[in-house]
């Protein structure tokens, strides 16, 4: 006499405590380039002189005298902002319709923050990697290029840090390179 089987005792349902959904957790655009929430789609910002800043400027003071004096220098510049957007719909019967656990309405929401995200990671990397984009003397072209096997990496990341510590006084710790250049 044969037993029931699995298939004959259970039928296969859809779990009620789980999904499982995409989210790319290698974004760093929001690292690089952290948000300002501003309340004007163009405006203006200001802009401390760097170098007044990062100069000595102070001495020893004689007994009844003044000390040096100096001041700092102030510039502004333009900012203007564009808004991109991406709807994802759900039919009013897809959300009476839908199974435990989907929540349609909440899945359209990540969905379309994962296409704008998407926009952001591209943008940012866009300008990252966009030979130009920074003030700087470090040429990497020909065979510079740290994906060339020829290339002195070493010695060009020593270079960095040390133009970045002479313009900024930090030393930099961080660096961001495209998945062919890391490999």
């Amino acid at each position: 006499m044969a037993l029931p089987t699995q298939s004959d005792v259970h039928v296969d349902a859809i779990l009620t405590n789980f999904t499982r959904g995409y989210r790319n957790p290698a974004y760093i655009a929001r690292d690089v380039y952290p948000g300002v929430t501003v309340q004007k789609a163009s405006d203006k910002y200001f802009i401390y002189n760097q170098g007044d800043w990062m100069r000595n400027e102070a001495a020893v003071r004689a007994p009844a005298t003044t000390g040096v004096r100096g001041g700092y220098r102030l510039s502004t510049d333009n900012y203007s902002t564009e808004q991109f957007s991406f709807e994802a719909t759900v039919a009013e019967e897809e959300l009476e319709n839908a199974d435990s656990p989907l929540k349609l309405d909440q899945d359209a929401s990540a969905f379309a923050l994962e296409k704008l995200l998407i926009q952001l990671e591209v943008a940012a990397s866009t300008q990252l990697f966009t030979a130009g984009s920074y003030n700087s003397s470090l040429d990497v072209s020909g065979t510079t290029y740290w994906s060339n096997d020829l290339a002195d990496w070493y010695s060009q990341i020593v270079t960095g840090q040390e133009t970045i510590q002479a313009a900024t006084g930090q030393r930099a710790n961080n660096a961001i390179m495209g998945a062919q250049v890391f490999n």
